[in-house]
């Protein structure tokens, strides 16, 4: 199964149930809702999220997707173009309810960051 992952405000989460998607605001601005790969999640939770604590993990199911996925690269200096690093994942339209599999509710650890050990089971 191939998974990517989203960092959502628990709020807009909670929104998204009601309408059957979850939309972000740079679908508006940029096109896309920006998702993150399993090497690529923690990395983007504590260089753009550190210290929040109003989040949930979206771990979503790419073959359940019904917007189409592309993998683009990021020009932004925030990320690391080792490795590919700076390759994410976009959802070119609203993500549907039926593919996110688990909703994990996170916080960061008393530094301010954020570790996420259970994905390794994922």
């Amino acid at each position: 199964m191939n998974l990517i992952y989203n960092l959502a405000p628990k709020k807009d989460y909670e929104r998204s149930l009601k309408k059957g998607f979850y939309i972000t605001d740079s679908l508006e601005t940029e096109g896309f809702i920006h998702s993150s790969k399993r090497n690529q999640v923690e990395d983007t939770a504590n260089r753009i999220f550190a210290g929040r604590n109003d989040l949930v993990l979206l771990v979503v199911d790419v073959g359940r997707l019904k917007s189409p996925l592309k993998y683009e690269a990021s020009d932004s200096p925030k990320f690391s173009k080792e490795d590919g690093k700076n390759i994410f994942p976009h959802i070119y339209g609203p993500l549907d309810m039926e593919a996110i599999l688990r909703v994990y509710e996170i916080l960061p650890d008393e530094d301010g960051r954020f570790r996420f050990p259970f994905l390794d089971k994922e």
